[in-house]
């Protein structure tokens, strides 16, 4: 795979969240975020950070399925948002942000958000 890269070693900082919740049926999800992370994501950084929320099923029994040292895997899927740039807020608790159903973080999309890392297209 080629691309024009800035850095030789891109990074990419993930914030992780989960929530257990019926699937969703709405093209965006919504998640209640504490205004800490909020700022900590959308302020600049050296390294670039998303939002990434796991939505779980509801019963915890089908959270995760593992083989120990074969594999790990999670039922339904994780839904990613670069809150880079978004606007100050004078919330004490919570902000609701909003991750569009088709920010699946899947293997080709991290790909894709490696290689805009690499080339400093996160923090603009």
């Amino acid at each position: 795979m080629a691309y024009d890269s800035l850095f030789d070693h891109a990074q990419l900082g993930l914030q992780l969240k989960a929530t257990a919740c019926p699937p969703p049926t709405d093209e965006i999800i919504t998640f209640p975020l504490p205004v800490k992370n909020y700022h900590d994501l959308r302020r600049p950084q050296v390294i670039p950070r998303i939002l990434v929320v796991f939505q779980m099923p509801v019963d915890v029994d089908q959270w995760l399925d593992h083989q120990i040292e074969e594999y790990l895997s999670t039922r339904r899927c994780g839904y990613y948002l670069n809150l880079f740039g978004a606007p100050d807020i004078p919330n004490d608790d919570n902000k609701t942000v909003y991750l569009p159903r088709t920010n699946v973080l899947t293997v080709n999309s991290l790909t894709t958000l490696m290689e805009q890392a690499s080339r400093g297209e996160l923090n603009v």
